[in-house]
C-alpha cells in the first residue's frame, strides 16, 4: 500500500482533493491502525490538534481524538512527523487540511473530517457517511 501511496500519490499539491482524502484515510488507517467504519468515520474535524514544529509553517505532530469508536471509549492518538512526506501521515493530513479549511466555512462545529461530494461540480460538500468512509479504503 505505501508503495502505491509513494508511486502514485506523492505530491499532496498535485493531487484533486478525492484523491488527497484517499490518501489521507489510508495514512491516518496504517499510521494508527483504527477501524475505518467504526473509528476514522468518527473522527471530527475539531478533534485534531496539529503540533508546531519550530522555524517551519509545518507541523511536527498530531493528535486525533475518536470520540465514539466500536469500543465505546473514546481513542487519543498521537502522531508525529515521518521523514518521506509523501507517506507522512501528518503531513497529508495537516495539507488536507488547510486545503479543504474553506470548504468546511459554513459546516457545523461536529462535522467530520472526511467529506462527500468534496469535488462535485453540483453538490455541496458535507460530512460522510461511515459506509462512505469504510468504502473508500476497501
Amino acid at each position: 500500500v505505501l508503495k502505491f501511496v509513494k508511486e502514485n500519490w506523492r505530491d499532496n499539491s498535485k493531487l484533486e482533493l478525492e484523491v488527497l482524502q484517499k490518501k489521507t484515510l489510508i495514512l491516518l488507517c496504517l499510521a494508527n491502525m483504527w477501524r475505518p467504519l467504526s473509528d476514522l468515520r468518527s473522527l471530527q474535524w475539531r478533534d485534531i490538534a496539529f503540533q508546531p514544529a519550530e522555524n517551519t509553517s509545518t507541523p511536527s505532530g498530531v493528535t486525533l481524538l475518536a470520540r465514539t469508536p466500536k469500543e465505546g471509549q473514546a481513542k487519543l492518538s498521537k502522531l508525529g512527523c515521518i521523514l518521506d512526506p509523501a507517506i507522512c501521515p501528518v503531513c497529508t493530513l495537516y495539507y488536507f487540511c488547510q486545503t479543504t479549511s474553506i470548504l468546511r466555512q459554513d459546516f457545523r462545529e461536529n462535522h467530520t473530517l472526511f467529506l462527500a461530494y468534496i469535488q462535485h461540480p453540483h453538490r455541496k460538500p458535507f460530512s460522510a457517511s461511515p459506509a462512505t468512509v469504510a468504502n473508500w479504503v476497501k
